[in-house]
């Protein structure tokens, strides 16, 4: 789970960092091996997040899917404080939840 989405900071580190202050003009999402620049203005990052969560209610249809809406709400996340609030209680809860999976030997 950890690793799938890595912000990544040109002068600080490679994929994984998370910068304390998010310069807008450096923002880049890596998703797998790929890296995609994000706008780097705030409302176009919030139409892109708004966007993804949007196609990501529709994913019955053949295009869109559900791997849109974790992203636009990721996307969401970097401007919207309650996004964000919400993305790092799942990633605690989340990541408690795996390490006593493993620990139990499942």
């Amino acid at each position: 789970m950890a690793g799938f989405w890595n912000w990544q900071s040109p002068n600080e580190g490679g994929p994984g960092f998370i910068p304390r202050s998010l310069d807008a003009a450096e923002l880049s999402l890596w998703i797998r091996s790929r890296r995609q620049k994000l706008p780097q203005t705030r409302l176009g990052r919030t139409l892109l997040g708004l966007a993804l969560v949007f196609g990501g209610v529709f994913s019955f249809l053949p295009v869109l899917g559900i791997w849109m809406l974790p992203l636009g709400l990721f996307i969401l996340s970097i401007d919207w404080a309650f996004v964000r609030r919400r993305r790092r209680q799942a990633e605690v809860s989340l990541t408690r939840w795996w390490k006593s999976r493993q620990a139990a030997g499942v």
